[in-house]
């Protein structure tokens, strides 16, 4: 590798150059004014003679032959392709593959070369604002100011004409490297450092992305469980546990999220080529979107837990059964839109796919309804809680215990223990009566007595029956009723309602069974009997009353009527006295 000139001899080559621009401009003129061009003379003659694979017939032939043999490191040979007339002799063999590879470093940080947009042409291709011997590459922008590379057409002594980077581009090589160049590292490391490639990446462009990436992934071990740390003391402050499951599902995004972070800012250093830096961009989005997708899958995650939880608390057992589906449908659909994301990002036209999909789930949606409708009925079903599992339910006309709530169907198990199999959906359009969510249950005997009871053994049962209700701790005292119902055909009819404050069959059956053990006693107390649903004549007089016994109830009712404490108007607020 060459050293930098000294002042002496960028003195003189400045001097020089400025004598050739104005020479060429006067021959531009001239040419201009002829109508044609004017022999320039010979070209670069302190090159020598150009190597034979030097071709440069048109702008197109030019421009690619001078890529090729700096791609290959034959910066000598690629001298061949610049107008070097701006630099004395002696100087162009020296300077002049320093120039093209300088060029060429410049022009892979700012511009790709598309060689099918070139001229073809050996006239090349006119341009308004340039003149007929010459034609614009690209322009590159130098701390705020366009510079235009440009080719020129040089004639030859022969009568031919070869077309070369113009001699005014030349001159600006030095400051175009500067500004886009690899500065100090680009002049002294060995050229097999540059010409070796893999993905328009060089190698020391590689060994660049290894030190970087390794150093950013020793710093994102030391950030990360100092930013963790940070955030857990911030989340154990709230008495919520789910903040504390979001900052630990961040430990291993967190980490790439901070190497991703650090590549992003230093990669820059390395100068990539426009092709790199645009794959790189790519790269970048593509790990945007996975990381976002693990972020995103993790938190899934602690999402699900925290239902699951939640779901045992509340005893739901629809529900938890139903949580982990949920989190994995969810799961399926966000690395299904990370899919999709990321094929758009690669350049891949994802709306005719996303149409495609959306025809199929249609035609999917159409061939599955009854098993769609189904798992729409499951989902209603663990959302809703019209029942849980183990509820005692009446369901379109199957009634009994719930088994099993599974996907498709709900399992109820009858009193003659056969298994009833319905669809979530039938289930879901069905009258539901959950008899296990009753907070109270009914209870209302009639208490058929039979005719000839006297009114006095009549209103001792509806007062003892009401003493009863009112004084019994399973009794919901707010509604007790005891009422002379009417008469039936063999019968004078007593009404009793009230509610038996259980919460499952079988205490409301105990608490039944005293009270109707109870009523037994009092009626038998009474004197009188219970009615049967027959029509009896009377030949004699039997055995059904008890005339001494209903003698004392007529007297115990007077003495409760005149004591005030007969219930049969309205019971009192609070019994004896309380």
């Amino acid at each position: 590798m060459t050293g930098r000139p000294s002042s002496a001899a960028v003195l003189r080559h400045t001097i020089t150059y400025l004598a050739a621009t104005l020479a060429t401009a006067w021959l531009a003129a001239a040419a201009s004014a002829a109508g044609g061009e004017v022999e320039r003379g010979p070209l670069n003659p302190g090159l020598g003679a150009a190597p034979a694979g030097v071709t440069r017939a048109t702008p197109q032939e030019t421009v690619v032959g001078y890529l090729t043999s700096c791609r290959e490191g034959r910066f000598a040979e690629a001298a061949h392709y610049l107008d070097l007339s701006a630099l004395a002799t002696q100087d162009q063999a020296r300077l002049g593959p320093r120039l093209a590879r300088r060029l060429k470093i410049a022009l892979d940080q700012t511009f790709w070369v598309v060689s099918e947009a070139l001229s073809s042409d050996p006239a090349g291709l006119a341009e308004a604002d340039l003149a007929p011997d010459q034609e614009r590459l690209t322009t590159i922008d130098v701390k705020g100011k366009p510079v235009d590379v440009l080719l020129r057409r040089h004639a030859l002594a022969d009568g031919s004409g070869v077309w070369t980077f113009d001699a005014v581009t030349v001159s600006f090589i030095d400051r175009v490297y500067a500004a886009h160049g690899y500065g100090r590292l680009g002049d002294h490391l060995p050229s097999f450092f540059f010409t070796v490639r893999l993905w328009e990446v060089e190698l020391w462009q590689w060994c660049g992305i290894f030190l970087l990436a390794l150093v950013g992934w020793g710093l994102s071990r030391i950030l990360a469980p100092a930013i963790l740390s940070v955030l857990t003391r911030a989340s154990q402050r709230t008495a919520a546990e789910w903040d504390d499951a979001l900052v630990a599902a961040l430990r291993g995004p967190l980490r790439f999220v901070l190497l991703a972070a650090f590549l992003f800012v230093t990669l820059p250093w390395l100068h990539l080529s426009v092709p790199a830096s645009h794959g790189l961009a790519i790269i970048w989005r593509l790990a945007t979107v996975l990381i976002l997708g693990w972020l995103l899958s993790q938190w899934v995650n602690v999402g699900t837990s925290v239902l699951k939880r939640a779901t045992v608390t509340e005893s739901n057992q629809v529900a938890r059964s139903f949580v982990p589906i949920f989190g994995r449908i969810l799961k399926v659909m966000v690395w299904a839109l990370v899919f999709v994301v990321g094929l758009q990002t690669m350049g891949f036209e994802v709306m005719g796919l996303v149409a495609g999909l959306g025809i199929g789930g249609l035609a999917f949606a159409f061939a599955a309804q009854r098993t769609i409708e189904n798992l729409f009925g499951a989902f209603a079903i663990a959302s809703d809680r019209p029942f849980a599992v183990g509820d005692w339910v009446e369901i379109g006309g199957a009634t009994g215990e719930v088994e099993v709530v599974g996907l498709r169907s709900t399992r109820i198990r009858t009193l003659a223990r056969t298994l009833v199999t319905l669809p979530n959906g039938t289930v879901m359009a069905e009258r539901i009566e959950n008899f296990s969510a009753r907070d109270r249950f009914l209870y209302d005997p009639t208490i058929g007595l039979v005719y000839g009871s006297t009114t006095a053994q009549l209103e001792y049962v509806i007062d003892e029956v009401k003493k009863l209700l009112l004084n019994h701790p399973g009794v919901y005292r707010e509604d007790v009723r005891v009422r002379l119902g009417g008469f039936a055909d063999s019968a004078v009819n007593i009404a009793v309602r009230a509610w038996i404050t259980a919460d499952e069959f079988r205490s409301f059956g105990a608490v039944k069974e005293e009270l109707n053990f109870a009523i037994l006693k009092i009626v038998a107390d009474a004197g009188t009997a219970f009615a049967l649903p027959s029509r009896t004549v009377y030949s004699a007089s039997d055995g059904g009353f008890d005339q001494a016994r209903a003698a004392e109830v007529a007297t115990e009712i007077a003495r409760r009527r005149a004591a005030g404490e007969l219930r049969i108007l309205e019971p009192p607020e609070r019994e004896g006295g309380e």
